[in-house]
């Protein structure tokens, strides 16, 4: 049995998921079916540990230190 949780994704949230969750190779196709749900708000997704992020990748995203 598959658990089955609600997440109300606002903008700016990050959406991490699990290492093995699906196969890279889905990832656009998950994205692409995200959209549909998310509609106009900016949504990150992130395969693995959020904390492998470079500041780099943390700026694109628009997390700046303050």
């Amino acid at each position: 049995m598959v658990a089955v949780r609600k997440i109300d994704l606002q903008d700016g949230d990050v959406l991490q998921l699990g290492e093995g969750a699906f196969p890279p190779a889905e990832l656009p196709r998950f994205i692409d079916q995200l959209r549909h749900v998310v509609g106009e708000r900016r949504v990150m997704v992130i395969m693995g540990d959020v904390r492998q992020l470079s500041e780099a990748d943390m700026n694109a995203a628009g997390w700046y230190r303050k």
